[in-house]
């Protein structure tokens, strides 16, 4: 369940912040494509399991994906907070792989 929903939230949050990063007076569009990658990564990590499983991957892409457009429009330092997601990313990943080669 963690790797579904590290998955689909990660995506949707990167996607959504770096796309409103980019094009800035697209609000609307950005959060929907955001949301869908959200929900479509989200859903895939989860069917991979079960139903249940399916259903919080998708939830938790849908909720990041609507609210990474809204703090990537309002930082101020966009780099560090790229860096620093970045790196997250990066961490993220790496625990879902020392997790999955343990079970």
């Amino acid at each position: 369940m963690n790797i579904a929903i590290v998955a689909g939230g990660m995506m949707a949050l990167i996607s959504g912040v770096l796309l409103i990063f980019q094009y800035p007076f697209h609000f609307t569009v950005i959060t929907i494509i955001s949301t869908l990658i959200g929900i479509v990564i989200g859903g895939l990590f989860g069917a991979l399991f079960d139903y249940q499983t399916f259903l919080t991957g998708f939830s938790n892409g849908l909720m990041l994906g609507l609210m990474s457009p809204m703090i990537g429009s309002i930082l101020t330092d966009q780099f560090l907070f790229i860096v620093a997601l970045e790196g997250l990313i990066g961490a993220a990943i790496s625990l879902i792989i020392v997790s999955i080669i343990r079970s």
